[in-house]
């Protein structure tokens, strides 16, 4: 791009030179994982040799039950929280420029939500990861909600699971599955 001449594409070429000098962080969780499953999250960095991995485990029903959603939950303020683990993660064969697109395994086994923070000098990135093997099947008309839980790997209805329903104001019901999931 340095090399370029042509008046035409000069623009372009410097657009694309101040692009590749610019450090870069970007996370974000591509799927809920299921108990036992090897987790991970997809991370894109460019002009970042290390970061560090900083895991929280996170109480997703609580969170919901204030909050009403789980949308945005990767924009809560965990900086004076401490971790219940972190790690350095090191790119290997690192170059300068170069757009690294990693799968940055999170060791987890027990079942349930944590919040992941990726942080260089510069940058910070946050996701949610999810480790559960309950699947819904959720049919709703103006006046009713039918919802189905099963087992996702084994393909059999769950009990019990508590069921919470929200208009984005209030839980406007709340409930356990019975033995047909």
């Amino acid at each position: 791009y340095k090399r370029v001449r042509s008046w035409s594409y000069r623009r372009t070429a410097q657009a694309k030179m101040k692009e590749l000098k610019k450090d870069f962080l970007r996370a974000r969780t591509s799927k809920v994982f299921f108990k036992g499953e090897k987790s991970y999250i997809k991370v894109q960095t460019r002009n970042i040799k290390d970061f560090q991995v900083r895991i929280y485990h996170f109480n997703l029903k609580t969170y919901y039950q204030k909050v009403y959603s789980i949308t945005g939950i990767e924009k809560l303020d965990i900086d004076l929280i401490n971790p219940d683990s972190q790690f350095t993660y090191r790119i290997k064969n690192y170059r300068k420029y170069k757009l690294f697109d990693l799968k940055v395994p999170i060791l987890r086994k027990k079942p349930g939500a944590y919040l992941v923070s990726f942080r260089s000098k510069k940058h910070k990135a946050t996701t949610m990861l999810l480790i559960s093997n309950i699947g819904l099947q959720v049919k709703a008309s103006p006046k009713q909600i039918f919802i189905f839980t099963k087992n996702l790997k084994t393909g059999k209805s769950m009990r019990n699971v508590n069921i919470y329903i929200s208009n984005g104001k209030e839980i406007i019901h709340a409930g356990k599955t019975n033995y047909k999931g």
